[in-house]
């Protein structure tokens, strides 16, 4: 059974806990893999709520600056916040999508 904050977003599916940012934009993911591990991953936002990056966390919380973030995307967009292309943490090109009138064209 899922539970919920006070403003409907999920904070826990039985799966995964999630945090969110102050615009209501998930900023943190924990999933348990078993074993006592855990995946932690982190959500970055643009000024407009664009999801520009994500990385790996080492404590499992928003704040970048404390939680041992380490970048492993960046997101180049599009004119209208479309996700055009991936680069990994270290600026590799990683794949590129294709949009014709505002629709992603296959996967």
């Amino acid at each position: 059974m899922p539970t919920y904050d006070a403003s409907g977003n999920v904070l826990n599916d039985g799966v995964n806990q999630y945090l969110y940012d102050a615009d209501n934009h998930i900023c943190a993911v924990s999933t348990y893999l078993g074993y006592g591990l855990y995946r932690m991953v982190e959500y970055v936002y643009d000024a407009e709520g664009h999801r520009v990056a994500k990385g790996t966390l080492t404590s499992f919380s928003c704040d970048i600056d404390h939680n041992g973030y380490q970048q492993t995307s960046v997101y180049v967009l599009g004119l209208n916040g479309e996700q055009v292309t991936e680069m990994d943490g270290s600026g590799n090109w990683v794949h590129t999508n294709i949009y014709a009138g505002g629709t992603l064209l296959g996967k």
